[in-house]
């Protein structure tokens, strides 16, 4: 690309390179900010308050309880099952929205 400036040959060569990594790292970001159960359950001393309520924590606190045991399982299995379709839902829109057609060199 002669007379390009490094920010044109970025978005012009590096972008179109990285397309497919970009697009597994937002896949993989989406996913796991919905799972995610080991900061919440961890930094709020085993007292999760509703505030600091995720899928996986709600799930885990349906299932064994936090300190008196519950024993939800079907909430908790409904629970479970909800994450995974709205998992597979944004991995689904994701991969379309950042489809393209494939770059060779």
């Amino acid at each position: 690309m002669d007379g390009a400036n490094q920010l044109q040959m970025f978005f012009g060569i590096t972008v179109p390179m990285l397309w497919d990594v970009l697009t597994v790292a937002i896949v993989l970001w989406c996913v796991t900010s919905l799972k995610i159960f080991e900061f919440p359950y961890a930094f709020t001393q085993l007292e999760p308050s509703l505030q600091t309520y995720t899928t996986g924590v709600y799930t885990y606190a349906l299932t064994f309880g936090i300190r008196i045991p519950i024993y939800a399982w079907g909430k908790a299995a409904a629970t479970g099952m909800l994450t995974l379709l709205s998992i597979v839902g944004i991995v689904v829109l994701v991969r379309w929205v950042m489809r393209r057609e494939t770059v060779q060199y």
